[in-house]
């Protein structure tokens, strides 16, 4: 059992814990800690391979998210592109419409 004083015990308590490096049960009126799981803190040869497996799952990941991101500018490119020259793109399904009805004024 290690001894500390109570400010450091309340801080390295509350930090540790916080970062997930240690869980436990605390005692305040006897001040002891009885920790039921501790992270590893070295950073050796597993803990960088585990990162560089994870690195390389959020890379791919994110390349994902960039064709999508791409894609839709096309398909929004694409939409715009389709708007008649001077028109906003909301005004185009408005002017649609009005189209349709005077078509369909004539015709009747």
């Amino acid at each position: 059992m290690v001894r500390l004083p109570p400010s450091l015990y309340q801080l390295l308590t509350q930090t540790h814990i916080g970062a997930g490096l240690l869980t436990g049960k605390l005692a305040q009126p006897t001040q002891t800690l009885r920790v039921t799981r501790a992270t590893a803190r070295a950073f050796g040869p597993q803990e960088w391979a585990l990162l560089v497996e994870r690195l390389a799952g959020w890379r791919s990941g994110l390349a994902g998210v960039l064709d999508v991101v791409a894609a839709a500018r096309r398909r929004n490119d694409a939409v715009v592109a389709a708007v008649a020259p001077g028109e906003k793109q909301s005004d185009a399904p408005a002017a649609a419409a009005a189209e349709g009805a005077a078509a369909e004024a004539t015709a009747s």
